[in-house]
């Protein structure tokens, strides 16, 4: 069975985001580079996160889910398969593939 996804550290950058995302475009560097110490590894990945905001795209949808989790260090966190956890429930089987 794979191991569970690092929900706290997926929680942190959602939080953060949240953060940045809600400061005036011209205070999101300074904001990010004043991050504390136990949060100053999420810079990166948050600065490639908000630079994509400012991009009206859809490429987004051309790379698939699993390369954001693998950016921020969570490539475990999509195992779909039989047996796998995802929050309390168990898979068991596909049901289908493709649509949204």
């Amino acid at each position: 069975m794979p191991p569970a996804p690092d929900t706290a550290r997926l929680q942190s950058v959602n939080q953060l985001l949240a953060v940045a995302l809600a400061l005036p475009e011209h205070e999101r560097e300074s904001w990010l580079q004043g991050l504390p110490a136990d949060k100053a590894a999420f810079a990166p990945l948050l600065r490639a996160m908000l630079a994509r905001t400012s991009v009206e795209t859809d490429r987004f949808m051309r790379r698939p889910v699993s390369a954001s989790f693998e950016d921020m260090g969570c490539a475990d966190v999509l195992h779909d398969v039989a047996g796998a956890l995802v929050g309390p429930y168990r898979l068991i089987r596909e049901l289908g593939a493709g649509g949204m």
